[in-house]
């Protein structure tokens, strides 16, 4: 059986992939930072840890290394955002973002590649931010940039494994609660990201894949 880890598998679209992999016949281990009620019944293991802790995340990938010998599938479907224009961002709520988003990612991939399998497949989830070049969305689209950035450093050093950058258009998730924008008329639902996560997943898509 094939064994996936998804980083951040409370929210909308982490908690979605895992469902679906778990229907799949993927066996799913859920990193979250506290359970705080979320259902996730679809997880084989769960991991509690702040991402923006290295020794949470040390942990975390050490109680993971107890349970399995090899991860097939790493997601990084962990994300924040904030809407606040410079002059009222604080440094505060600046890292939080990018802690979510980017130094979070950094910090449980590092930690993870001894247990990555030969052939894995490293996802993450980004977003279009060339469509998201607004005031006050600098520290989400700012920190976004850069993990496409990163991701496409990384695909270069995991030679033999494979690395894309999911990217989805606008997905109905509590995200839109933080933003005074209106969720567009067409967005994508969890289960919709999930199911195109799979096919990448399945098809071998790496770099690049927008959905």
């Amino acid at each position: 059986m094939k064994t996936a880890m998804i980083i951040g598998a409370a929210g909308g679209i982490g908690a979605a992939i895992g469902s679906l992999l778990d229907i799949k016949g993927i066996s799913v281990i859920a990193s979250v930072r506290q359970l705080n009620g979320y259902d996730l019944s679809f997880a084989d293991m769960i991991v509690e840890g702040d991402l923006a802790r290295d020794d949470d995340v040390k942990r975390m990938l050490r109680e993971t290394a107890d349970e399995t010998d090899q991860i097939d599938l790493w997601i990084y479907a962990a994300g924040d955002i904030q809407y606040a224009k410079t002059a009222q961002q604080d440094s505060e709520n600046w890292n939080r973002v990018f802690n979510a988003n980017l130094f979070g990612a950094k910090r449980t991939l590092t930690a993870s590649i001894p247990l990555l399998a030969d052939a894995a497949h490293v996802m993450f989830i980004g977003a279009y931010t060339d469509r998201m070049m607004m005031p006050g969305l600098s520290a989400y689209t700012a920190s976004k940039s850069a993990l496409a950035t990163y991701s496409s450093i990384i695909a270069k050093e995991l030679r033999g494994k494979k690395v894309s950058l999911i990217r989805p258009a606008a997905v109905d998730t509590p995200f839109w609660e933080k933003v005074p924008f209106k969720l567009p008329p067409d967005a994508l639902k969890p289960k919709d990201v999930a199911e195109k996560v799979f096919q990448a997943y399945e098809q071998g898509l790496t770099g690049l894949v927008d959905i």
